[in-house]
């Protein structure tokens, strides 16, 4: 039954006077009391609006995920080439996989085709392992520590172990899932010549990749780009991939 504040409401407008079941009589017209359904129709609306602006939101905040780790990877690379660049500052302007094990260097190491081990000398200079780890590498996991237990499971990043100072544009390291001839690049040495048909796996950045190079800048690219960056060191770039 209407209540008396919905009858007290149109009687003081309009002098309105109530007959009774769900309408007012106001100076002649019918006033309904009943509020107006939302039809099917207009509800299949709404639900299409609010599941289309989820499913925008959601896009969002995905490429805004992937945007961040991408530029979380990138900016471990330039921290990994200042802490080499440090690193050569204290041994006579050179790499440690040009220095012997007895002065301090990784270059006995070189033949095992391990490339965790090139990096792990740089801990007094990158204090956490976090910096060899790519959050988009799903097959590489961050380490807790330079300890023992540190490995190539723990570095996402190729090593290139010919480079020196005087040929600036050779690639010092780089995501580590590169492809030869459309194939993977297995774990290990790999010679890249500046017509080799390289490539970059799906895997981590969706057909792009990563590069430091020897004077510390870093570079986005895809294969036309990578296989542009071989060409223009105009040497042969040997890498370790861990």
């Amino acid at each position: 039954m209407a209540s008396g504040r919905l009858m007290n409401l149109p009687r003081r407008s309009c002098g309105a006077r109530w007959t009774g079941g769900s309408t007012v009589d106001c100076g002649g017209i019918r006033l309904s009391l009943h509020k107006s359904a939302i039809t099917m129709v207009e509800m299949l609306i709404v639900v299409f609006v609010l599941g289309l602006l989820v499913v925008l939101l959601v896009a969002m905040l995905r490429t805004r995920h992937v945007k961040q780790d991408w530029g979380s990877c990138i900016n471990h690379l330039k921290f990994t080439g200042l802490a080499f660049q440090q690193w050569a500052d204290d041994n006579n302007s050179r790499y440690p996989m040009q220095v012997p094990v007895t002065n301090g260097g990784t270059r006995d190491f070189l033949t095992n085709g391990e490339a965790a081990v090139h990096f792990r000398i740089l801990s007094n200079y990158l204090n956490t392992p976090t910096v060899l780890w790519c959050p988009r590498d799903a097959g590489r996991t961050r380490g807790r520590d330079f300890s023992g237990e540190f490995n190539n499971s723990n570095v996402s990043y190729f090593l290139g172990v010919d480079v020196n100072f005087n040929f600036p544009a050779m690639l010092l390291a780089g995501d580590r899932l590169m492809t030869i001839s459309g194939k993977q690049a297995a774990s290990g040495a790999l010679d890249l010549h500046t017509n080799s048909p390289v490539g970059w796996t799906k895997s981590i950045h969706n057909g792009k990749g990563n590069l430091l190079f020897v004077d510390g800048h870093t570079e986005q690219s895809d294969t036309q780009l990578l296989q542009a960056s071989l060409r223009r060191t105009a040497a042969t770039n040997r890498v370790l991939i861990p």
